[in-house]
């Protein structure tokens, strides 16, 4: 699976994409491609990431049912290039609106609000992890949603995005870093539908049993490890490295 390369500061995103079968219509997607970000101006200079969505096939429709489940593991390199670094994931989801919605609640005097996007001839909203959940969920094994070598920001459910940071073999109050030429482990291994999606799971005026699109997105954050004399410090600067660009991580394709 090709590796994309979105960052060469410290940040990148992957995409995934599903279409529901039979009587459902969602769609599950990561981003293919986000504007270069220009808010970095702190200690990230040298650090080059990226994500590998392997085993993940963008370029191939995949239908799905309720129930079903399907392999991605979004994993962050770090470039041969670049700088030993400290790492952090954000999770991010998205739920398709109408355009008289959009128009609505996703404007204001004509210009685009925080929260909304308009692609192509679609729109979404971004929606809360709690209302994601009504839909789907992310698996790493059996026992975890997401693999316990990342380590949730305290008070993760923003109600906005899910942040993670990479801890690999370290303590719970530690970070680890992630060297050159090399990776964390995955953030997660499967996306599974939930085996009833119900009217509960619908966008807000619909009354079918169609269900709106739905993605979610991966986008990782990284910091130059030598810059920052604790965990505490560095955990600090991926959180205001995530603050400054989060704005801008909103569904393209």
């Amino acid at each position: 699976m090709k590796k994309r390369k979105i960052f060469k500061v410290a940040t990148a995103v992957a995409t995934l994409g599903v279409v529901a079968a039979i009587s459902f219509s969602a769609t599950f997607a990561y981003l293919t491609a986000l504007t270069e970000q220009k808010t970095n101006t702190f200690a990230s200079k040298g650090v080059d990431i990226s994500i590998d969505e392997t085993p993940w096939n963008p370029d191939v429709e995949h239908q799905y049912v309720p129930g079903q489940s399907f392999d991605k593991a979004p994993k962050v390199d770090v470039d041969k290039t670049s700088q030993p670094a400290y790492v952090a994931a954000v999770l991010t989801y998205w739920q398709g609106i109408s355009q008289q919605e959009y128009t609505k609640d996703g404007l204001d005097s004509g210009a685009e609000k925080a929260g909304y996007a308009k692609v192509g001839d679609n729109y979404y909203k971004r929606i809360s992890p709690s209302d994601f959940a009504k839909i789907a969920k992310t698996e790493f094994d059996s026992s975890h949603e997401i693999n316990p070598k990342w380590v949730a920001k305290s008070s993760a459910t923003t109600g906005q995005y899910l942040t993670y940071y990479y801890k690999g073999t370290a303590s719970t109050n530690e970070l680890q870093i992630v060297d050159p030429n090399a990776n964390t482990e995955e953030l997660f291994k499967k996306v599974i539908f939930n085996d009833e999606l119900s009217a509960a799971t619908l966008p807000k005026g619909q009354t079918s049993t169609t269900l709106s699109d739905i993605k979610i997105i991966v986008s990782a954050y990284a910091v130059r490890a030598s810059s920052y004399s604790s965990f505490d410090l560095a955990k600090g600067e991926l959180d205001r490295l995530i603050t400054g660009n989060i704005a801008s991580v909103k569904p393209t394709t």
